[in-house]
């Protein structure tokens, strides 16, 4: 998903949920984040550009470096549900201890959620009162 279209989803997306989204209960705003070898890609992380226009809508601070992906992962389209929760297994750790903080965790597509799961689990384990996860798209099919 390129940056532009991701920002104009979100905008709409807005526009459509803001009561709903403005009346979470949330203390910062953290992508999904990809393993450091991305980044060499000229593609922007659509689930960056997401968070950095939902927090700009919610005037709160976003974060990337809360959540670090620490293992890489194979891409997750085209592999069955069972694959995907094994990818994605141990594959986040949040970077400090987050006690009481309620985190807005934001995604581009949310198929079977074990992405969503286990970077959920990483910011529970360091102390998160409540993660709740917005996307963009919810992925259906034969294999979700």
């Amino acid at each position: 998903m390129g940056d532009g279209l991701s920002r104009a989803l979100t905008d709409l997306l807005w526009l459509r949920y803001q009561a709903d989204w403005a009346a979470l209960p949330c203390d910062v705003v953290v992508p999904i984040p990809h393993h450091w070898t991305r980044r060499f890609s000229l593609q922007p992380s659509a689930s960056e550009t997401i968070a950095e226009r939902l927090a700009w809508h919610l005037k709160l601070p976003v974060d990337r470096r809360l959540l670090r992906k620490v293992r890489w992962t194979p891409s997750q389209a085209g592999s069955p549900p069972s694959a995907r929760r094994q990818q994605q297994k141990n594959a986040f750790v949040a970077a400090e201890e987050i006690r009481g903080w309620q985190v807005l965790l934001v995604d581009d597509v949310l198929t079977t959620g074990s992405t969503a799961d286990e970077a959920a689990k990483a910011l529970l384990a360091r102390g998160a009162a409540s993660v709740t996860v917005v996307v963009i798209a919810r992925g259906l099919g034969e294999h979700a």
